[in-house]
């Protein structure tokens, strides 16, 4: 089993030590967004079991789509892999909790706001598959670029 590690960082997703754990973390922009009203959680392996904290699923959907903005044209295909990530996320939160999604954009920091609405824009070209309600709120986040003041 494999878990990454990450921790507060900048847009550098610089290796941060974790001397406690003797091993090393990814230092995550907007973490702190992330990580805002976490749940524990548990990751189970054949002999050990392993705390986690679970972000709310409405703003890992949402960070997906910012930290999709951040990858380098070499990874593309990351960034693309990110936002159809960050798809799949959103529609199922919002068939079931809209609620969610709704609260994740209001706490969205203003300087993420255009980096949302930059991977929402382009995320509407793999759009066809998914919800009405789906498309609206990808529509509603690609204009977040010009709400910002």
């Amino acid at each position: 089993m494999k878990a990454d590690l990450l921790v507060p960082g900048t847009e550098a997703y610089e290796t941060k030590p974790i001397p406690g754990l003797k091993a090393h973390a990814t230092g995550l922009p907007f973490f702190d967004y992330l990580m805002d009203g976490v749940e524990d959680g548990y990751l189970l392996g054949r002999d050990h079991i392993i705390p986690v904290r679970l972000p709310n699923p409405a703003r890992f959907a949402l960070h997906k789509l910012i930290v999709s903005t951040l990858r380098p044209a070499a990874l593309g295909v990351k960034s693309k892999k990110d936002q159809q990530q960050a798809l799949v996320m959103l529609d199922a939160v919002l068939e079931h909790n809209q609620g969610w999604v709704s609260e994740a954009i209001e706490a969205l920091p203003p300087t993420a706001r255009p980096r949302v609405a930059q991977a929402a824009d382009h995320a509407l070209a793999y759009a066809e598959e998914l919800s009405d309600v789906t498309k609206d709120t990808l529509e509603q986040l690609s204009g977040l670029g010009y709400a910002v003041g």
